[in-house]
This record gives C-alpha cells, sequence and structure tokens, in this order.
C-alpha cells in the first residue's frame, strides 16, 4: 500500500510520490537481470557494470523505502567499482570481438578493498560501543540471535543449537568475537 512508501532522506527515490506501477518493478528486474548476464558473459562490460549498478541502488531505494536497510550496498557498488579496473579484457565476448581495453587498472581493486573494510568497520564500530562491556547480564549476539528468531524467523542451521546456550561466559566471548571479526 501507497502507506508504507516512506523512502530515506538521502535515497534514489525521494522524488517519488509513490510505488511506480508493478511493471515497472518488473521491467527493473528484468533489465537487472539481463545486465547481470552481460557482465558475466563479458559483453560490453564497462557500460554493463556502471547500469547493473545504478539500476540495481535504484531497485533497492524501492525496497529500502519499507524502513529495513540491510548491508547489501557491498554488493551493489562492486560491479561500479570494477567497472574501472579493466575486467571484461579476457575470457569475455568483447575480448573475443576484439572490443575489450587490454589496460588493466589497479586502484579499483584498492578502492573495493577500503570500501570493503570501511563496510566492517561500520558494522563492528557500534557494537565494539555497546558489546564489548564485559558485563555477564548484557549479551549483544544473544540478544541479535533471539529477535532474529522471533521477529524475522531466523531459525534454521545452527540457530537453534546457539539458542539453547544459557552460559553467560559463552554469550560474552561470542559479544567479544563478533566486535574482534
Amino acid at each position: 500500500p501507497p502507506g508504507f512508501f516512506d523512502p530515506p532522506t538521502l535515497s534514489a527515490i525521494t522524488f517519488f510520490a509513490t510505488f511506480p506501477p508493478i511493471w515497472v518493478m518488473r521491467a527493473l528486474d528484468i533489465f537487472i537481470c539481463v545486465l547481470l548476464i552481460f557482465v558475466l558473459v563479458g559483453f560490453k562490460t564497462k557500460t554493463s557494470s556502471i547500469l547493473l549498478s545504478l539500476a540495481w541502488i535504484l531497485g533497492d531505494s524501492f525496497r529500502y523505502s519499507f524502513g529495513l536497510i540491510d548491508h547489501t550496498i557491498l554488493t551493489v557498488i562492486a560491479p561500479l567499482v570494477m567497472a574501472f579496473s579493466g575486467w571484461g579484457a579476457a575470457y569475455s565476448i568483447d575480448s573475443k570481438l576484439g572490443k575489450a581495453s587490454s589496460e588493466i587498472e589497479a586502484w579499483p581493486l584498492s578502492l573495493l578493498a577500503l570500501l570493503v573494510g570501511f563496510g566492517f568497520f561500520s558494522a563492528g564500530f557500534p557494537k565494539l560501543l555497546v558489546w564489548a562491556d564485559f558485563n555477564l547480564s548484557t549479551q549483544g549476539a544473544r540478544s541479535w540471535l533471539v529477535s532474529g528468531w522471533y521477529k524475522v524467523g531466523r531459525n534454521r542451521l545452527l540457530a537453534p543449537l546457539f539458542l539453547s546456550i544459557t552460559n553467560a561466559y559463552f554469550w560474552e566471548m561470542m559479544d567479544l568475537t563478533a566486535v574482534t571479526f
């Protein structure tokens, strides 16, 4: 319903009044899938990579307008950064057609590594301030597990096993491990 449309302030869709028609969203999804295939096979790799990231950001912006913003941005910006690395210079349709530039750049990999590091830092720093408190009566990792179990339905794989652990020392160790990681 249009009442759920509440995009973040710094968003690509703040100029929209409501959600677009469903056919627009489906067309965007198909466009993203086609661009993913183009990047995979190396067809017009640089252009496809840039358009893929832009389309993906637009699609995610509509998803984020529901209020939940998750941590998929590194996946979304990777093709944008790698578009300038020269990927597609070998083992691609562009290279077979002789249309690929043979110039390989290293700075995009450094930038991507920096962005991944910043992503880990921005995820870990808030946990450092709250979880690394050496207080056995508070357990951030267990709180995250329990809220995921009941709110989101994350109850597969090892979740039942970890939910049964009540040792405060174990959970304090998990808090510190999460911050360290």
